[in-house]
């Protein structure tokens, strides 16, 4: 925690876009080669990463970490926020080195599967000892075999129940919908009071986990549900919001991605206006924020991952330095994301300490994480790789989040 703190409150470096060639260790624990470049934004042109601390002397340690991120596509903001946290972790912990010890890598995954996984190849050929990222929980799975074999740890944010523990390069640094989706139905049932819950969700491994997390919790606990998939990028949710009118639910569940969300918002609006929602982590972004109106969403809860205005130490210093640097408030991603770089450097510092630097011993560091305090919550790593046992409850004061509560899961 005070390691964390010191870092927070060093001072944040501007960050420098001067060009500049790959560094090269001399020690037994460099980067491998092409280390010293970041990816920009473009998805592939490089440039300097971050010169916090001056240039690396003769001996000193170089090493490089990838970022896999949304920068094209549907969630290009969120993937921006991915990017600038990371950046930021890196430039905290290059001046704490007093050099820049670490290098970042960036590469577009366009927000699909096949774009993750050509970023995360790359990402692999360039010699990063782990990896930041890919987020949706579809692009998770579709590069979890490439990482696995190449014994590259990543960090990913994909929340979905199917991201189960059983590839040991995949560690998972946002909580769970087994943790996320059960507080949401908990919440519903045992603070709203809900007696009828209208479930609907994304049919994809996300929102289907997450459905049946809620379902599970429904069965136990004696409350009636209805079930309303949709596709992914569906944009008419009159039928189903109709179907949950007709059937009298009094609470509906929404788990789903943010463009879906946004239309389901104020479509919800429009045909039951008094219903209690309890949505997914979406609802507190400004990816779907952006597109609704105030009174959509107003009263609205959401369970996520952070809220800038929780009154934890760490996140108030976390929320200051990103404030700072770029200008504008975290959010969600910018947290999580921060996390995980933070994770992968511990880990790197912690493997140099114990004299070897290298992919696997990394990632037993990264699996050996322990109550190490960060804006989203303390990071332990569990029996299946998940860092995250904790989330948040916040509250829409129209299109304000508001931090409600926190929750956290043993």
């Amino acid at each position: 925690m005070k390691k964390l703190i010191a870092l927070l409150l060093a001072g944040v470096m501007a960050i420098s876009l001067t060009a500049c060639g790959g560094q090269e260790s001399s020690g037994t624990t460099a980067a491998a080669d092409g280390g010293g470049t970041t990816a920009e934004a473009d998805g592939g042109d490089d440039t300097a990463a971050a010169d916090d601390g001056g240039s690396a002397a003769a001996g000193d340690a170089v090493y490089t970490i990838g970022l896999a991120a949304m920068l094209t596509g549907d969630n290009a903001l969120n993937g921006e926020r991915m990017q600038k946290s990371t950046e930021m972790a890196i430039s905290q912990y290059n001046e704490a080195a007093g050099y820049e010890k670490f290098v970042l890598r960036v590469e577009d995954d366009m927000t699909t599967t096949e774009g993750a996984l050509t970023a995360v190849q790359h990402l692999i050929s360039d010699g990063c000892l782990a990896i930041v990222g890919p987020h949706r929980s579809s692009n998770a799975l579709a590069v979890s075999e490439t990482a696995q074999e190449n014994e590259v740890s990543i960090l990913v944010g994909g929340t979905a129940v199917s991201i189960d523990g059983s590839n040991p390069y995949m560690f998972r640094a946002r909580a769970s919908d087994s943790i996320m989706a059960e507080v949401a139905a908990s919440f519903a049932g045992e603070t709203l009071g809900a007696k009828k819950i209208g479930v609907m969700h994304a049919s994809d491994e996300y929102g289907q986990g997450g459905a049946d997390t809620v379902f599970a919790y429904c069965e136990e606990n004696g409350i009636e549900y209805v079930d309303e998939p949709h596709n992914v990028n569906d944009v008419d949710f009159t039928n189903a919001i109709l179907d949950l009118q007709t059937q009298g639910v009094d609470t509906v569940v929404v788990w789903t991605h943010d463009a879906e969300l946004a239309i389901i918002a104020q479509q919800l609006n429009t045909y039951l206006p008094d219903v209690q929602v309890v949505s997914s982590p979406g609802a507190t972004l400004d990816n779907v924020l952006n597109l609704c109106e105030a009174d959509w969403v107003d009263g609205w809860y959401s369970v996520t991952d952070f809220i800038s205005g929780a009154d934890e130490t760490v996140v108030q210093e976390f929320v200051a330095a990103y404030e700072e640097m770029y200008g504008e408030t975290p959010d969600l991603y910018a947290a999580a994301y921060y996390g995980a770089a933070v994770t992968i450097l511990e880990a790197v510092l912690a493997a140099e300490e114990a004299g070897e630097v290298t992919s696997q011993t990394v990632r037993d560091q990264i699996a050996a994480t322990s109550g190490l305090e960060l804006p989203t919550g303390t990071f332990t790593c569990d029996d299946v790789n998940d860092l995250v046992h904790s989330c948040v409850i916040a509250e829409l004061d129209g299109l304000t989040p508001v931090y409600y509560d926190s929750v956290s899961v043993e």
